[in-house]
């Protein structure tokens, strides 16, 4: 069951810290919706990127969380009550995560995914998967690009501790989707979407090159 004042409370308890110690500015948070379906994609290069976002938008979040943190002891009640959303990243068949992920933007809720699927292991963007396509047609809901610079430096997939360094976040304008929505099955679409709509949003962000450079 969703407890949305747990999620309030360990936003109102962490976000002031999260802000001061690793926060350098945000930009662009006029473009995220008071209300309404919309949905966070972010890039994710760090352990941390999750309360980054969680410390600057007011809205509650729903991510997308794999099985590694739902297995860990303290944290994974903590997820449950608060509604995120188990995948496992080793299942060929993540249908029911997606349906629960449309579920969340069909009661007009934000969801939060990183189109990447895993932590860079570079601090550099990755290929993504077309599950934020998906999702978005779904749920009929826009998707809000994020891109988040300088996690990597905090604490990448390798560090046991974050460094005390700051981070810049920037949010796009929302992606229109719309004339998509009656064709959400179509796999060729949601790579083309995801490909050439969506993560190109995210790379000006962050200033990388799209298509990942080999």
């Amino acid at each position: 069951m969703n407890n949305d004042w747990l999620y309030k409370l360990i936003r109102v308890l962490f976000s002031p810290m999260v802000r001061v110690l690793w926060i350098r500015d945000v930009s662009g948070l006029e473009n995220i919706p008071s209300s309404g379906p919309a949905i966070l994609a972010s890039n994710h290069d760090s352990n941390l990127d999750s309360l980054m976002l969680m410390a600057v938008v007011k809205r509650q979040i729903f991510f997308l969380a794999g099985e590694k943190l739902f297995k860990k002891w303290w944290l994974g009640p903590i997820l449950k009550a608060t509604g995120q959303i188990f995948v496992d990243r080793q299942a060929k068949d993540k249908s029911e995560s997606v349906r629960q992920a449309i579920e969340v933007l069909k009661q007009g809720k934000m969801f939060g995914i990183y189109p990447e699927g895993t932590r860079s292991a570079t601090g550099k963007l990755q290929q993504a998967y077309s599950g934020v396509a998906k999702v978005a047609l779904g749920g009929r809901a826009s998707v809000i690009p994020v891109g988040m610079i300088g996690t990597f430096e905090i604490m990448s997939r390798y560090d046991k501790r974050p460094k005390f360094k700051k981070c810049r976040i920037k949010i796009g304008k929302p992606i229109d989707l719309s004339k998509y929505y009656s064709q959400g099955e179509d796999k060729e679409l949601l790579h083309r979407i995801t490909d050439e709509i969506i993560m190109p949003e995210i790379a000006k962000l962050t200033g990388e090159n799209w298509p990942p450079q080999s």
